[in-house]
């Protein structure tokens, strides 16, 4: 990173390249493809090159993330089915199957107990992880390995999930269209809720939603559409504290805002335009808001 110099180039894929994932500590990279498999490679410096290929998959595989303990490895794709991975020996730890359109975004809760699961019809079903005890007991209940959610509440494909930080409770998911804070049931043993009544929907925007993220602290949200307008709005009840209007546009007359990240000490917003600019704004003061 001091120079920009190319480390290495790591060839094995037979198609296009769909999702990268770091272990947390950075030792590997996991890789997905169109060629139908999930791949991990060495990103040691000293040994850079393929550590093994998972051609568990029937189709393209879309999406792939290491939880943050590094227990963990999920894979997701087209065949409707998302695989689990033992983190550190690459064994298989369960396939969950049943899902109605193919996986398109993962999500993992901060202690990576949770996984969130997002599929193209907007349904969102979420997972307790957990060793093969957990397993063979879900499987007596009925269970696809602790199901702990179903959320119906998009009906367009997912495009983003996230936990918010410090609340593995709270699931923030993305689509085209909108973008909604859900709040789980915290206990298989708790009776089902019905998921739209403990779901927020933040305010729309007037063209396709294209990027959504929690702050560092979980309380607010920030998202961006091609609309191009940036808006901030509370976690917790969904209301706007922050809205901005971007007009920028490319060479060709596209316009909008197509990404939104909070800088990891949340005092800083980045916002990406469509043609090619970044803008950054101070959100201490929001957060002050916010609280």
């Amino acid at each position: 990173m001091a120079h920009g110099d190319v480390l290495a180039t790591l060839r094995g894929h037979a198609g296009r390249i769909t999702s990268l994932a770091w272990s947390p500590d950075s030792a590997r990279l996991a890789s997905a493809s169109w060629d139908e498999t999930l791949r991990i490679w060495h990103a040691r410096e000293s040994a850079y090159g393929p550590e093994r290929s998972f051609p568990d998959h029937r189709a393209t595989v879309n999406v792939a993330l290491f939880s943050p303990d590094g227990r963990w490895l999920a894979s997701g794709g087209d065949d409707r089915a998302c695989r689990v991975w033992d983190g550190a020996t690459g064994a298989r730890r369960q396939v969950l199957a049943g899902h109605a359109e193919r996986v398109e975004a993962l999500a993992f809760d901060a202690q990576g107990a949770l996984l969130a699961v997002g599929c193209r019809d907007g349904a969102v079903d979420v997972y307790v992880l957990g060793g093969p005890d957990d397993v063979r007991a879900s499987r007596r209940r009925g269970e696809r390995w602790g199901r702990l959610a179903s959320l119906r509440v998009h009906d367009t494909p997912i495009r983003s999930l996230a936990f918010a930080p410090g609340s593995p409770f709270q699931l923030l998911s993305a689509t085209r269209e909108s973008v909604k804070v859900s709040t789980l049931r915290q206990s298989r043993d708790q009776p089902s809720e019905d998921p739209a009544s403990a779901t927020i929907t933040l305010p729309q925007h007037a063209d396709w939603v294209r990027g959504a993220a929690f702050s560092p602290c979980g309380t607010l949200i920030a998202t961006c559409g091609l609309d191009g307008v940036v808006r901030v709005c509370r976690a917790t009840a969904g209301e706007s504290v922050l809205e901005v209007v971007e007009e920028r546009e490319d060479a060709h007359g596209g316009a909008g805002v197509k990404h939104v990240l909070f800088a990891q000490d949340g005092r800083t917003l980045a916002s990406a335009a469509i043609d090619g600019s970044v803008v950054l704004r101070s959100s201490v003061a929001l957060a002050a808001v916010a609280t």
